[in-house]
């Protein structure tokens, strides 16, 4: 445990490492006490909540064991996580704010509500996963993925999402790229599908629903899926055709749900949670389609 008299004011210009939570903020510390970690590399090696710096501002943080941080933080270097770390309340922001290129390494997991980067030389993501409730937004920089991102999705809450200025503002490299998108259907019908990550396809989301007609995927009892003929000879997945003004069935697991492309699919009631994507790129490319009025002038676009 750290004591300091009334008045103590730590500087870190070094490395500090912390095994104890009692640090800086044990009931007998003195309410004036504090500590700068702007200069150094500060490691926290304990499940206990992260300390707050004057200014919530680190350069240099690792974080060797899982635990939380209660505050908004200010990153000037690089962040290392070997654990779980994440915030303890909704709204928390972690900011990239250097004047080089910063990281995010490590074995562990970042869970995030908000991250901002403001760093014109870019963010590499390369820790294990990051798993984002929020948003993750670039105000200036890159980001550069190396690493599993999670857009996490909850029927309470709004879905995860990246917001950049323009497709240059994120280079995929390596590692999955998973989108979640939970939703309760209160009545039987037909559910507007569409992935945000280039290259997916009905497969991403063969294990939630059902499918009537598609040939190329196992029938039941072996999956969830049934032939034509079990179905009263209706596919259950459809495009819209606008040159026909009508609905053309999918017989194909192949076929894209990405790419702008919109694809309905009938099911039931009930609560979904869709997982699409995979090792991939997000999509943030600019699409364009002719848009016509042939027939009842109708176009499904997804976003």
């Amino acid at each position: 445990q750290v004591y300091a008299l009334s008045g103590t004011s730590l500087v870190n210009k070094g490395t500090i490492i912390v095994n104890d939570s009692r640090f800086f903020i044990s009931p007998g510390a003195p309410s004036n006490v504090s500590f700068t970690t702007s200069d150094g590399l500060f490691n926290w090696n304990n499940s206990g909540n992260l300390p707050d710096p004057i200014s919530s501002t680190f350069k240099d943080l690792t974080i060797s064991t899982s635990c939380s941080y209660a505050s908004d933080l200010t990153i000037s270097g690089n962040l290392i996580v070997n654990a779980n770390f994440s915030p303890s309340t909704a709204g928390l922001n972690l900011t990239f704010s250097g004047s080089s290129g910063q990281s995010i390494s490590g074995t562990g997991v970042l869970n995030i509500k908000k991250l901002t980067l403001n760093n014109s030389d870019g963010l590499t993501l390369s820790c294990d996963t990051i798993n984002i409730d929020e948003f993750m937004e670039s105000t200036t920089g890159a980001f550069n993925q190396n690493t599993n991102i999670v857009l996490k999705s909850d029927a309470s809450t709004r879905d995860g999402l990246i917001k950049i200025n323009n497709e240059s503002d994120y280079t995929y490299t390596s590692g999955n790229f998973i989108v979640e998108k939970e939703f309760t259907a209160t009545q039987h019908g037909y559910r507007m599908i569409s992935s945000p990550v280039k290259g997916s396809t009905l497969a991403d989301v063969d294990d939630e629903f059902i499918f009537c007609g598609i040939t190329d995927v196992p029938l039941h009892p072996a999956s969830n899926n049934f032939n034509i003929a079990d179905c009263g000879n209706s596919h259950n997945v459809l495009t819209y055709n606008e040159s026909s003004d009508d609905y053309t069935s999918v017989t194909t697991v192949n076929q894209s749900i990405s790419s702008a492309n919109g694809t309905l699919i009938y099911t039931s009631s009930g609560s979904y949670n869709l997982i699409m994507g995979g090792e991939r790129s997000p999509n943030f490319d600019d699409i364009s389609y002719s848009v016509t009025t042939n027939g009842g002038g109708y176009n499904l676009v997804s976003n």
